[in-house]
């Protein structure tokens, strides 16, 4: 298994967020709520790489779900109360002021408590990251290589077969958009041929070998093609490659900020 999320937090001081006036959330109702929670997570988290799909049926066996839910019309908002500061444990809604009136909320909540610190398990591309730029946020992210959020590589060839709409979209909405990629990708002695963008008026072939685990991390985006290629491959195997193919190939497999929420992880 390998890692494939990184440790994210975000840390907020509650006295520098502008106060919500009015407050849009209520205390949240398992025997009717869960539908719309559920909903808000699955549309929140539609174009991330890592989240789970969540159903109704999985709500139950979610044992890390936040102890305390605030909702609105909009989305909701996950916390944990403890002594010295209050945690984010998730949120997601919609609209042009959801994330701003959590903000807003979290501050709330923590002056309520007589807190100053918020902090929270979000990557640095989350939208509640990025409404809280101008409130003076800190980010940090931690890459591990043997603990954090693991993924097991049954199928890595298979998994990469079923993303080649999405790399082919990838492609044709960069500096390569008239590039006919065909790519090979070789992991333990088995390979996949993909046809990436047939429209294309230049054709460029590129075949690439990787272990299980850094196909993987490819998928996600939690390590980058140049990370994995000096680790991998030999310096033989790195001169052969122009810059234009492995730019390429880093277009294909971008570095980005996977994550799965504490809830979905076991």
């Amino acid at each position: 298994a390998v890692p494939v999320t990184a440790d994210y937090t975000i840390t907020l001081d509650a006295y520098k967020i502008a106060r919500l006036d009015p407050d849009p959330f209520r205390e949240f109702d398992v025997s009717r709520d869960v539908p719309s929670v559920i909903h808000h997570y699955n549309q929140a988290n539609t174009e991330s790489t890592g989240p789970l799909i969540r159903s109704e049926a999985l709500w139950p066996w979610l044992v890390r779900k936040p102890p305390t839910i605030h909702v609105c019309k909009d989305g909701y908002l996950g916390v944990r109360h403890d002594e010295e500061f209050i945690e984010i444990r998730e949120v997601a809604g919609s609209g042009p002021d959801f994330y701003e009136a959590a903000l807003g909320k979290l501050a709330l909540l923590a002056r309520e408590r007589g807190q100053r610190r918020i902090h929270g398990p979000l990557p640095p591309d989350h939208p509640l990251c990025k409404a809280a730029l101008r409130y003076g946020a800190e980010f940090s992210s931690s890459y591990t290589k043997k603990s954090g959020c693991l993924a097991l590589p049954l199928a890595p060839l298979r998994l990469m077969g079923r993303l080649s709409e999405a790399l082919e979209t990838r492609l044709q909405d960069s500096c390569h958009h008239d590039l006919h990629t065909e790519l090979t990708l070789e992991s333990d002695g088995q390979s996949l041929a993909m046809a990436l963008n047939k429209e294309g008026r230049r054709t460029r072939q590129l075949k690439a070998s990787f272990s299980a685990g850094a196909l993987l991390q490819l998928a996600f985006g939690y390590r980058s093609v140049e990370s994995l290629i000096q680790e991998e491959w030999t310096p033989n195997q790195r001169a052969e490659w122009k810059d234009e193919d492995l730019h390429v190939l880093e277009t294909l497999f971008p570095l980005g900020h996977p994550f799965m929420g504490h809830p979905d992880r076991y």
